[in-house]
């Protein structure tokens, strides 16, 4: 059957909600290290940041050129900027309680 009853239903949303209580503080207050702050690095250290974690740490080595910017969402001022900076500037902007840690590598 493709469809699940209202109480396998039920089921699974209390499991998940039991798993989420678990885990979340734990995910929340440990520190999460991002290698790589262009396109999806930078989208998951934004997020991170949105969602409350303590602790995000930023690795890369890469400066900001022209065609980064519409598909990794930087700005046009942040041309020949390290990544990484720019990135842990918009974090700190997003998310002040997010402690940012940045590394060129």
């Amino acid at each position: 059957m493709l469809l699940d009853t209202i109480e396998e239903t039920n089921e699974r949303i209390e499991r998940f909600r039991t798993l989420y209580e678990k885990t979340l503080p734990d995910f929340l207050t440990k520190p999460h290290v991002i290698i790589g702050c262009g396109s999806i690095g930078g989208y998951v250290a934004r997020i991170l940041g949105q969602i409350g974690v303590e602790k995000v740490i930023l690795w890369d080595h890469d400066e900001i050129e022209e065609v980064n910017l519409g598909p990794q969402g930087f700005f046009a001022a942040d041309v020949g900027s390290k990544k990484v900076r720019a990135r842990s500037e918009e974090i700190r902007l997003l998310s002040p309680e997010t402690t940012v840690e940045s590394n060129v590598s």
